[in-house]
């Protein structure tokens, strides 16, 4: 690593000649191989206030885009305001003291065919924007001050509680979020992912604008965040106008609070939940919440044994299902459910009528597909094919929206 220091012949040298980062070496030595991308360039950084960056300088790209992730979710909102972590993400889109209109931010992006958008994990929180390049860098400027001196107006708050609180009636219809509240109701009730995180105008109401600052204060920092730029600008411009406009975030003032707790409660292990769908569903998904050592193991052997089994060739899982007119749709996949160290094994089915009401045969089929591939010979070539793939799959990707 090697610490660099940006200067400027400008009135602004003064302030830009102290911004220093480290450039981090890139260790990858997989070149990309679509022609397309010849001209690319790109660079890793990391900020004096611990910000990490990611720049990517791609000639060819129709559009600029900037992502920024922070590692804070709904696992830190405070038990008085179930909900906070996803409110503080609507409210930061409500204007700067540098950018002080509501509506500065949306209206400018619009001006330039843009698009923007956030969510609001367990674990992190992700903004994001595109838009065309020639408005690019005034618009990162203010997404830079979402995170430098947001306003939280108190007349701001009953307008974003609204959409919080519409957001919520809307996922009360989804099969999916309510098998997901199903699973958080059942699971472990010391882990803070039992908590209510999307938030609606019970939860959040009557909330002071003095405690989003004091909880933003508290846990947003640079030292949290990740940032990712993509665009056809020169990286040696695209550079100087990220250092300059992130390097003001401050750091958090407290300290991460960490459950070290599986999500799964004993109730769940071991036994099948029935959910009620509201739509027309056959639907079985079989979840298992994999060991640390297991979750933390760089070789990734759930993810090989997902592939095993998923993959279409004879006497697979997918086919001997399918043989047997139990299954219309199977994926077997490696989930994260809240941070790294919470992984699943999943196996998702759409089943047919027969599948329904053969159950037993569907979980016979599915145990037996674990016994043959302790078995089965050959493993070491299937994980080459596997490696060849995602190889292949990278170096020859294609360009697609930046947004």
């Amino acid at each position: 690593m090697m610490n660099l220091l940006i200067g400027a012949m400008s009135a602004l040298a003064p302030v830009v000649a102290s911004l220093a980062y480290e450039v981090i070496e890139d260790t990858s030595n997989l070149p990309l191989l679509n022609p397309d991308f010849k001209e690319r360039t790109s660079i890793k950084l990391r900020l004096d206030n611990g910000l990490e960056i990611y720049i990517i300088s791609d000639p060819g790209a129709d559009k600029s885009g900037a992502t920024l992730a922070v590692d804070v979710g709904a696992w830190c909102d405070p038990p008085e305001f179930p909900g906070m972590a996803h409110f503080s993400e609507h409210m930061l889109f409500m204007g700067s003291k540098a950018y002080p209109g509501a509506n500065h931010f949306m209206n400018e992006l619009s001006n330039w065919d843009g698009q923007a958008n956030a969510f609001t994990a367990s674990d992190r929180t992700v903004y994001m924007f595109a838009c065309q390049t020639v408005g690019f860098l005034p618009l990162l400027d203010a997404f830079a001050h979402f995170f430098i001196d947001p306003m939280l107006r108190q007349e701001d708050v009953a307008r974003e509680l609204h959409a919080v609180d519409q957001e919520f009636g809307l996922h009360r219809d989804n099969d999916g979020r309510r098998a997901w509240m199903v699973f958080k109701e059942m699971g472990n009730q010391n882990h803070p992912n039992r908590l209510f995180s999307t938030g609606n105008a019970k939860t959040l109401g009557a909330i002071p604008t003095y405690a989003l600052r004091n909880w933003l204060k508290t846990y947003y920092g640079a030292n949290r965040m990740h940032l990712a730029i993509y665009s056809p600008l020169p990286l040696t411009q695209l550079i100087d106008e990220v250092v300059k406009a992130f390097s003001p975030i401050g750091i958090a003032a407290g300290k991460m609070p960490r459950t070290i707790e599986p999500l799964m409660s004993e109730r769940q292990i071991g036994n099948i939940t029935y959910i009620a769908p509201l739509k027309q569903r056959r639907s079985l998904s079989l979840m298992w919440e994999l060991a640390p050592d297991i979750a933390n193991n760089p070789s990734k052997p759930a993810d090989f044994v997902a592939y095993a089994l998923a993959r279409g060739q004879k006497r697979s899982l997918h086919e001997a299902l399918k043989k047997q007119k139990l299954v219309d749709a199977f994926r077997v996949d490696v989930e994260q459910r809240g941070d790294k160290e919470h992984l699943f094994f999943v196996i998702d089915l759409e089943l047919s009528e027969k599948g329904l009401s053969h159950i037993d045969q569907v979980m016979q089929t599915i145990t037996q597909a674990f016994g043959s591939l302790r078995k089965k010979k050959g493993l070491d070539a299937l994980q080459g094919e596997k490696n060849q793939m995602a190889t292949l799959q990278y170096q020859y990707q294609g360009r697609t929206n930046v947004f």
